[in-house]
């Protein structure tokens, strides 16, 4: 008698092959999307901490911070700091949500005014950074040495960032 497999054995072990293979794809393709979804919230994170980092540093190394308000009730800060990134003598950071509803960062050396038109030397004498696009709205709002900012990106929920002011001397105006 000949030891060998019936027509039938070999067709139940190639499904129950098969169900198994369709299990381990399912799962390797779950695998997939939750890492991608986490590497998305990664990066979001990310980019939320660099944002407060660059509040927070700001902020705590202000001499004088000045808070007024656009035509569209965003927030104009402009901060007198030592917190540069690009030229330790540009001193003058503002940040302002620019025509195309981006949130800017300019670090300048002479104060910002947004009234003037700019000029050669404006640009010349100034980094612009942008930090968010798609921006509904930005405001900041002081209480004491807390510094809370305010920013409303479109389709995106609010983010707040609390901020501190160091003991060093502030003039402020709301």
């Amino acid at each position: 008698m000949k030891k060998s497999f019936t027509l039938l054995e070999l067709l139940i072990s190639i499904t129950l092959f098969l169900i198994i293979i369709v299990f381990l794809y399912k799962t390797l393709d779950q695998t997939k999307y939750s890492n991608n979804l986490f590497v998305k919230k990664e990066e979001t994170l990310k980019e939320i901490n660099h944002l407060h980092n660059i509040f927070l540093e700001d902020v705590a190394e202000a001499l004088s911070i000045t808070i007024s308000a656009d035509k569209e009730k965003n927030s104009i800060v402009k901060i007198v700091t030592y917190n540069t990134y690009h030229n330790p003598f540009f001193t003058n950071v503002t940040y302002l949500v620019g025509t195309s509803k981006k949130l800017l960062r300019i670090e300048s050396l002479e104060v910002f005014n947004e009234l003037e038109p700019f000029t050669v030397s404006f640009f010349d004498n100034s980094y612009i950074d942008v930090l968010v696009e798609n921006i509904d709205y930005f405001e900041l709002k002081n209480s004491g040495i807390n510094y809370n900012f305010l920013i409303k990106e479109k389709d995106k929920e609010r983010e707040f960032f609390n901020t501190y002011k160091l003991g060093l001397k502030m003039k402020s105006s709301n």
